[in-house]
């Protein structure tokens, strides 16, 4: 359950199916730029791709990147991750399969690496619909792994004490230590379970200029000063300060990054790559 070439980073792909992000200025891309987005990650050797049935046509747009970029060659699979519609009706099983048969498709793949329930909350409707139809997808070998997208630490806890449970998804930032404090990373690798974290920029907050944050964002305004402060005084970018933090602290996990260019993809992979040796 790791990542090619060594490299934690995941490409998030919510961006290639909707705007996306706090600090997203340029909205949703042309399928050439995504195509170009997905290309550079392949090349820097990412084969861990994010989506979900809720960030627009984000699977279709994603299955077309793959399927250009990797041509003729199917030798080198990509590792795709998808969440279910939260919107779905869990306790119809046919409904599920119905619904991951429609992600396989748009994302011209035969299998998933990993299918995810999006909310937390989800979590209470597991039971017979559900539990048949994740069995039925891993016998059918459709999906390889089950999980959930969580946002709370106790929630975090009850899925990977889950049996049928085999990774979860959680924010974890330089500003959301919340995995930290509650053990959570030590409580995965005791359960032998995958860990992705999320939100290491906090969707672009972490770098963008205090002054100038959007009306709505004005309450972090002195916190991102301090932080940018910090980070100078360390003699670090705030980007590679937050890589680092997420990086050395989670050593285990796989970290989801979205980028809106090839350009950010590029400058991530070398952060990524630094990350480690940063003192």
């Amino acid at each position: 359950m790791t990542a090619s070439a060594n490299l934690p980073m995941v490409l998030g792909t919510a961006q290639l199916g909707m705007p996306y992000g706090i600090a997203n200025k340029d909205g949703k891309p042309s399928l050439k730029g995504a195509i170009e987005i997905v290309a550079e990650a392949w090349g820097s050797g990412i084969r861990f791709f994010d989506t979900a049935r809720a960030y627009g046509d984000s699977e279709r747009v994603l299955g077309q990147c793959l399927d250009e970029i990797r041509g003729s060659d199917k030798r080198a699979e990509p590792a795709v991750i998808t969440k279910l519609d939260p919107g779905l009706e869990f306790s119809n099983a046919d409904h599920i399969l119905k619904e991951v048969k429609t992600s396989l498709e748009s994302l011209r793949v035969d299998a998933l690496w990993g299918l995810m329930l999006h909310r937390e909350s989800i979590l209470d409707q597991w039971g017979q619909p559900l539990a048949k139809a994740v069995a039925k997808l891993k016998q059918a070998k459709k999906i390889r792994y089950f999980g959930v997208s969580v946002y709370s630490p106790e929630r975090a806890i009850q899925a990977l004490k889950m049996e049928s449970m085999d990774f979860i998804q959680v924010p974890f930032n330089v500003f959301d230590q919340r995995p930290l404090e509650n053990g959570l990373f030590q409580l995965a690798e005791k359960q032998g379970k995958k860990v992705f974290t999320r939100s290491v920029y906090l969707q672009g907050l972490l770098l963008m200029d205090p002054d100038f944050l959007p009306p709505h964002m004005g309450f972090a305004k002195e916190i991102l000063k301090d932080y940018i402060r910090f980070s100078s005084h360390c003699g670090l970018s705030p980007r590679l300060l937050a890589v680092a933090f997420a990086v050395q602290n989670a050593p285990f996990a796989n970290i989801v990054v979205g980028c809106e260019t090839p350009a950010q993809v590029r400058e991530n992979v070398n952060l990524f790559k630094r990350a480690k040796s940063v003192d």
